[in-house]
């Protein structure tokens, strides 16, 4: 802090640094004391917060596997009654990595809005909601948490042999005889494409919303023509003109896994 302050300004001082009650100040005024003790309370301290993480942990991974069905498309289907049974922390912090996983967002909200959330399911409050890119809709026991159509992310240009994360969603790679420097893309196949689908004669067994969101290609600059949706099986024939036959392979590996590895105290 010594060498960007100019010298015309004057320094400020936050006197909660020195304030006893909070324990910044408290662990600063040990380490200027050369508290030899100290070294060895903030391991205690860390290895005992680090259990309690790892507990934890393995709590909100248990009720996800009780509660929740992950489909390939990145739909969640959870039975209300144990994902939000208590204790409420877990079943919050349960509620997030849903949210986190189907939204695809490296951020899942959290504060006010998920305690909002978390109200309106337990006393079935409104039959749909959304929140962090999720589209939830409770019926019965019952509660889907599907990816908001409106929040999807925009086209991803696709090259050949390349692949990407799209929409913090889904693992596309573009193969097939595709010469260098053509491109296709990646984007929703929303309700238009979804319409051409059916009206190509494939029966779509999938929910409208659910199949909105999912991950289509489409040749580059040309988004009212979808040639191929992987999750349906759908290649539209004959494709355009060109000698390139391009098929795209799309994963759901979400950018925040519904149960990821448990947090390791060492």
């Amino acid at each position: 802090m010594r060498t960007p302050i100019p010298r015309t300004k004057t320094r400020i001082t936050d006197p909660s640094n020195e304030d006893p009650a909070f324990a910044r100040s408290s662990l600063r005024a040990r380490m200027r004391r050369h508290d030899a003790r100290l070294p060895a309370w903030i391991a205690a301290r860390a290895r005992a917060m680090g259990g309690a993480r790892a507990c934890g942990d393995f709590a909100i991974a248990d009720r996800l596997a009780a509660s929740c069905v992950l489909r390939p498309w990145g739909e969640v289907r959870a039975r209300a009654c144990k994902l939000l049974a208590p204790p409420e922390p877990v079943a919050a912090a349960a509620l997030t990595r849903v949210l986190a996983t189907v939204g695809g967002r490296p951020y899942p909200p959290r504060g006010r809005a998920l305690r909002r959330l978390h109200a309106a399911l337990v006393t079935h409050q409104a039959p749909a909601m959304t929140l962090g890119g999720c589209l939830i809709r409770r019926r019965g026991d019952a509660v889907w948490f599907l990816r908001e159509p409106a929040a999807v992310a925009g086209p991803l240009p696709l090259g050949a042999g390349e692949s990407a994360l799209w929409d913090g969603r889904f693992r596309v790679a573009l193969g097939g005889s595709v010469p260098a420097g053509v491109f296709y893309a990646v984007a929703a196949l929303r309700p238009r494409g979804l319409a051409r689908v059916r009206a190509a004669g494939l029966r779509v067994r999938l929910p409208a919303r659910a199949a909105w969101s999912l991950p289509a290609l489409y040749a580059a600059g040309a988004l009212d023509a979808v040639l191929e949706v992987p999750h349906l099986s759908y290649k539209y024939q004959p494709l355009p003109r060109c000698d390139t036959v391009p098929w795209l392979s799309a994963s759901f590996e979400p950018r925040c896994p519904l149960a990821g590895a448990a947090f390791v105290a060492a």
